[in-house]
């Protein structure tokens, strides 16, 4: 079967052509053409990983040999279920859509059909060098939320899982700040129904530059589990809004101490993470 480039859903070519198969540092595969447009998106060596937001850099990157053999052996019908693929306006859509993008996915979430994520411009003419946008898969749409979302730099995000009635999702912000916001659809209007913050007011985490938001994620209907600083992690009843009135979930030791990101829920008040290159099970203490 051929295999194609998850970034522009082009075939990949033979080694030592522009669209070449490159594995990154992170395992993910891509064009080499597409690989040079995330660099030159940078404007740097370091970028992120648009799968899994890690870090890579340009030069770590190398080619892989003997996958393009493959292509010799397409048969007639692999050849026609491609050819209706691409006819299909779902997959030109996400092909549009990761063409037009037009700057770096840092975070994303999805959610029955909605995908939201977050990113920054690699153009100069937008008046925010970061974006927010909610894209309605089913519809073929994107919305940009920006607007209304942006108040300091977003660093995590994720989507209420447990609603199914009004679009629900968190925001973690690199000031230590948390905020939940609902929408819903009005025909094909995009309306804010609410929102709710978590103002994070921990001087001496202030202090020491450790208040931005690591990761979080839902434990429940009305329960967000969020990580900060080194080690820690809290759980947020939404109807709280100070720091003070949320819950400890656990604390590690110094020395093993590190940044927790990756949170997913996998039970009633418990969750996994990523610590120190490590899978974590955090049970509620």
């Amino acid at each position: 079967m051929v295999v194609y480039c998850k970034i522009c859903f082009e075939s990949y070519s033979a080694p030592g052509t522009q669209h070449a198969p490159y594995s990154t540092s992170c395992g993910h595969v891509m064009g080499k053409e597409c690989l040079e447009r995330l660099k030159d998106c940078s404007n740097d060596d370091d970028f992120n990983c648009p799968f899994c937001s890690g870090n890579i850099k340009f030069n770590d990157c190398h080619p892989i040999y003997d996958i393009v053999e493959e292509f010799n052996d397409v048969d007639e019908e692999s050849r026609n279920i491609i050819k209706e693929l691409k006819k299909d306006k779902k997959f030109t859509f996400l092909k549009d859509f990761n063409k037009n993008i037009g700057g770096i996915i840092n975070c994303f979430d999805e959610h029955k059909g909605y995908i939201l994520i977050a990113g920054e411009h690699s153009s100069l003419v937008f008046l925010s060098k970061q974006f927010v946008k909610l894209i309605v898969t089913k519809e073929k749409k994107m919305y940009d939320i920006s607007n209304s979302i942006f108040q300091q730099e977003c660093s995590c995000l994720c989507f209420n899982k447990y609603k199914n009635d009004v679009i629900e999702f968190c925001i973690g912000y690199v000031d230590g700040a948390i905020r939940l916001y609902r929408y819903k659809f009005d025909g094909n209007n995009l309306i804010i129904l609410g929102k709710k913050s978590l103002d994070n007011s921990d001087f001496i985490s202030f202090l020491f530059g450790t208040i931005e938001i690591n990761s979080i994620c839902f434990l429940n209907n009305d329960s967000v589990a969020f990580s900060t600083g080194e080690g820690k992690l809290r759980i947020w009843n939404i109807s709280d809004e100070w720091l003070s009135g949320t819950q400890s979930f656990i604390k590690f030791p110094y020395s093993i101490s590190h940044k927790i990101t990756h949170l997913k829920s996998i039970r009633f008040n418990e969750c996994i993470g990523v610590m120190n290159n490590r899978i974590y099970v955090f049970p509620k203490s």
